[in-house]
């Protein structure tokens, strides 16, 4: 699966669930300073399943999903 955060393209394998590395997690840009206290970062990610072999529509799903982060992430929750 492919997933395009900010315009930079990731693979991503095996996301089971279980453990920090088997979800995806979104982080603040670190880029030009933090965003203010209190304002919400906009996020956009695009995710897209294509098929491991050759076959006739090997598109399989795409995904867009839009928000606003809300908090910054914490080991805690």
């Amino acid at each position: 699966m492919t997933v395009v955060s900010d315009g930079v393209q990731t693979e991503v394998r095996r996301l089971d669930g279980t453990g920090a590395m088997g979800h995806i997690h979104l982080h603040a840009p670190t880029e030009g300073g933090h965003a203010p206290a209190g304002d919400r970062v906009p996020a956009r990610l695009e995710f897209t399943d294509i098929a491991p072999t050759p076959v006739r529509e090997r598109l399989r799903a795409r995904v867009t999903v839009t928000g606003l982060l809300a908090a910054p992430y914490s080991t805690d929750t």
